[in-house]
Order: C-alpha cells, then sequence, then structure tokens
C-alpha cells in the first residue's frame, strides 16, 4: 500500500504544489475562473498559498508538513492497543494528549479527535502508516525522476508531464505486483531501499525557503557514532517510522518551545516598554547584558567512522578545555557595546588589545585557565 499511496502523493505534492506546476497552472485558470479574482495575484502568491502551513484538527486538511504528525499519533495509538498496552476505552484521551503534545491543538469533541477516521470501524488497522511511507517514496523518486530528467521543472512549468509519467511507468507502473516489497522494488529500480532522508530534505528545502527559517534535522547514517564524553557507541539506523517519529516530534516539541519563550518574550517588553518610555529614564544608559563561556578550542565532541572499524580516531587539543568569558552588552536605544573577553588571571589581559574588543580579567570568574594573558589587571 505504500508504493500505491506514493503514486498519488508524487503527483499531488511534487508536481501539483509545486512552484513551477502554479506558474503553468495560473494563466489557465485565470480564463476559467474569475478573471479578476485571478489577476490580482501572481503564480508566486497562489504556491505560497496552497502550501500554507498550518495546524489542524483533521488529518485529511492537514498540509503536507504537519500531515506525519497525524500519522505518528494514530500509529503510537494502534501499536500500543495492539500491543494490549492501551485499551479501546482511553483511545479518546490517549488522542486528545497526543494532539497537544504533537500540534498543541485542544481536541473539542470526538468527531474532530478520534472518530474522524473510518479506518478502526472498518478494522483496518496498520494503514496509516503506509500514507508516510508512501510520502517517503515520493520523494525518493522525485528525486532520481529529476536526476533522470534534470530539465523537469522546465517540463512542468510548460505542461510537459508525459516524460515524469513514462518514467514513472518505467521504474514503477510496468513491474505491477513483480517485486515482493516496496524497498525491494525501490533498490533495484533506483539502487538503494526506502530512505527517509529524501522526505525529509524535501520538506526541509521547501518550507524553510516558503517561511525564511533555517531548519536543521540530522539524517543518522548506518556509522558508529563515538562521543568522546559518554564512550557510548550506537550502531545502526533505526526504523523508518520510528526515525521519522523522533525527528518530528522532537521538532514540533522544539517548535513549541520556541513559540512559549516569544509569548514570554512578548510579555516581557509589554511590561518594559512603558518603564522605559518613562520621561525620567535615559535608554542609553538603560542596558542588557549577558555572559557566556567561550572555549579558546573548539573541538568536535562527535566522531564518525564506518560501522566494523575497530580503531576510531579522536581529535583532540590541549585548550578543548580552557575557556573565558565573553560578555555582550546592548542599550535599550539600541547600540551594541564592545563586547568585553574576560580571563581567569591575577594580571590581567594587559597587551590583548583588539579594535572592537574589550579585555578584562578577574580572579573568580567562569574561565578556566590561569595566567592565560600577562598584563594590567581590570576591575569589572
Amino acid at each position: 500500500m505504500g508504493t500505491h499511496e506514493s503514486q498519488s502523493l508524487f503527483w499531488e505534492r511534487h508536481i501539483g504544489l509545486s512552484r513551477p506546476f502554479w506558474r503553468f497552472a495560473h494563466p489557465h485558470l485565470t480564463q476559467i475562473l474569475d478573471q479578476s479574482f485571478f489577476q490580482q495575484y501572481t503564480p508566486e502568491d497562489v504556491y505560497k498559498a496552497v502550501n500554507r502551513v498550518s495546524r489542524s484538527l483533521i488529518r485529511v486538511e492537514a498540509d503536507e508538513l504537519t500531515y506525519p504528525l497525524h500519522v505518528i499519533l494514530r500509529y503510537n495509538i494502534e501499536k500500543d492497543v495492539i500491543a494490549g498496552k492501551l485499551h479501546v476505552k482511553d483511545i479518546a484521551t490517549r488522542w486528545n494528549q497526543d494532539m497537544k503534545l504533537l500540534l498543541n491543538i485542544d481536541v473539542p469533541t470526538d468527531d474532530k479527535g478520534a472518530l474522524q477516521d473510518v479506518h478502526w470501524s472498518g478494522l483496518a488497522f496498520g494503514y496509516f502508516p503506509t500514507y508516510l511511507i508512501g510520502a517517503i517514496a515520493a520523494a525518493q523518486l522525485y528525486h532520481y525522476c529529476a536526476m533522470d530528467i534534470p530539465d523537469i521543472e522546465r517540463k512542468i512549468e510548460s505542461g510537459d508531464f508525459v516524460p515524469i509519467k513514462d518514467w514513472l511507468k518505467e521504474k514503477v507502473h510496468r513491474h505491477g505486483r513483480r517485486y515482493p516489497s516496496l524497498d525491494a522494488m525501490l533498490e533495484e529500480q533506483l539502487g538503494e531501499a526506502l530512505n527517509p532522508k529524501y522526505f525529509i530534505d524535501y520538506l526541509t528545502t521547501k518550507y524553510s525557503e516558503l517561511y525564511q527559517i533555517l531548519v536543521t534535522i540530522t539524517v543518522q547514517r548506518k556509522l558508529t557514532i563515538l562521543r568522546p564524553k559518554a564512550r557510548s557507541i550506537h550502531k545502526g539506523q533505526p526504523s523508518t517510522i520510528k526515525y521519522l517519529e523522533d525527528a518530528v516530534v522532537g521538532h514540533a516539541i522544539e517548535m513549541r518551545q520556541l513559540r512559549e519563550a516569544i509569548d514570554r518574550a512578548k510579555e516581557w517588553l509589554l511590561e518594559t516598554r512603558p518603564i522605559l518610555s518613562a520621561p525620567n529614564v535615559f535608554k542609553e544608559y538603560t542596558i542588557n547584558m549577558d555572559q557566556a563561556p567561550l572555549p579558546f578550542s573548539l573541538a568536535s565532541s562527535t566522531t564518525l567512522e564506518l560501522e566494523g572499524e575497530k580503531t576510531v580516531t579522536i581529535r583532540q587539543t590541549e585548550n578543548s578545555k580552557t575557556r573565558c568569558t565573553v560578555s555582550l552588552t546592548i542599550t535599550a536605544d539600541g547600540r551594541k557595546l564592545k563586547p568585553m573577553i574576560i580571563f581567569k588571571s591575577q594580571r590581567g589581559a594587559g597587551r590583548l588589545r583588539p579594535e572592537n574588543l574589550q579585555p578584562a580579567s578577574i580572579e573568580t570568574t567562569w574561565c578556566s585557565a590561569v595566567n592565560t594573558m600577562p598584563g594590567k589587571t581590570r576591575k569589572t
């Protein structure tokens, strides 16, 4: 079923939701529909509108970025019900809890929650993951299709979809039930089994550009990862669903924490702005300062080596644990003061005089170096 779902999602998402497609479709819609309406909007406007991201209670109304969360929610519930860890009577409660965790949405009624799908009432347990597997396969197929058809975007923009259809016919359609699994087909036709990397890369590239944000999700390869501090080794590649669950859920939690931090910052601004606007407050003398430790040497804390290697080299430096303290200051009127670097030393940092830095030294600080820089002591 993952193969079946991949074909509809290939055309729906990678073609129908693409920027080149709306450059192709826009003039046709302008002719067919209300011309005055469509003439107000460019193809770029329509492209952004159809790719709008918004949290939704309903799976079938979800955008492609948040859709995986809906699948993960259902998959986890199904798995626990089948394993005997969750009673049927508790599904609605669990559903509501997971919706709050994953999408930060409160479910008002069960018809907008656990009862919204027909799958479970029709005993179609285990089907939901095929939607996500299909999305992953669609992204992988499109990646290789674009490699074989380098001008694929130009063809989409011109409405020439035949080469794409022929490529899918050659790689997927003509084989029918020849292969025992989706992995087997992809491995023979594309050279690798199902790989979530292409799906994550597709979403990351597309929506970070659309929303002008930077999103970083690290894809775990089949490598031995050695972390020097913990001396622990992790091998192998997690299952597709488990991997995506960790990546997407982790990102969702981070985004929720970010939203909460932004809300707290807004509350703080609402409280402080009236104070700063008072006539007896001078913004140029009102400052905000923060300090942070800065290592002298930024050696990597992770070493990668191919699985099976008996020796792993760890790169370290003599100053990997030596730190100074950096103090950053900004005034209420927006001026950034020179950064201050504080060294742990009785004799100070008299010789360190970079143009845009203010050096200082103090005996009791976060720094771990002793007598790092000779010179006169500066009181801080």
